[in-house]
C-alpha cells in the first residue's frame, strides 16, 4: 500500500500548520499574560500610593488643624483671669482635638499597612502627648515624615 505523494504532502502541510498555530497561541497566551501582568503590578502600585496621598493629606491637614487650635489655647491668659465664654471655647477646642486624634487612630488602624514603624512610634508619642512640649514636637516630626514620603 503506497500512499499517494499529493496525501502525505498535504498530511504533513496540515501537522505543520497545527503546530504553527499551537505555538503561535502559546506565545501569544505568553505575551499577553506578560503584559496584564506588569499592568496589574502597575496599577497595584498606583492604587497602594493614592490611599497612601489621600491617609497622608488628610492627617496632615488633621495634624495642622490641631496645631493651630493648640497655638490658639496657649495664648490665652492663665486659668484664673479667663471668662465663662474663654474656659467653654478652650473645652470645646481640647475635645475637639481628642475627638480628631480618635478619627486619625482608626484611620490609621484601616490603614496600617501604609505606615512606616517609626511613624507609628512617633504618633503614640504624639497622641499620648499632645498638650506636652515634646508632643507638640513629635506631631512636627510627623507631619515631615509624611510630607518626605
Amino acid at each position: 500500500m503506497s500512499s499517494d505523494p499529493t496525501i502525505d504532502f498535504v498530511t504533513s502541510y496540515g501537522q505543520l500548520i497545527v503546530f504553527s498555530a499551537v505555538v503561535s497561541g502559546a506565545i501569544s497566551a505568553l505575551v499577553n499574560y506578560w503584559i496584564n501582568l506588569r499592568t496589574f503590578k502597575k496599577q497595584k502600585q498606583i492604587d497602594f500610593l493614592n490611599k497612601k496621598i489621600s491617609l497622608y493629606s488628610y492627617l496632615i491637614f488633621q495634624i495642622d488643624n490641631m496645631q493651630l487650635d493648640l497655638r490658639s489655647v496657649k495664648h490665652l491668659p492663665k486659668e484664673e483671669e479667663v471668662d465663662e465664654e474663654t474656659r467653654k471655647y478652650t473645652k470645646i477646642t481640647f475635645d475637639n482635638i481628642g475627638k480628631a486624634f480618635d478619627i486619625m487612630t482608626k484611620k490609621i488602624e484601616a490603614n496600617y499597612y501604609l505606615f512606616k514603624e517609626e511613624n507609628l512610634d512617633e504618633w503614640m508619642t504624639a497622641k499620648n502627648l499632645f498638650f506636652h512640649e515634646y508632643g507638640i514636637e513629635s506631631m512636627d516630626k510627623i507631619k515631615n515624615m509624611l510630607i518626605e514620603e
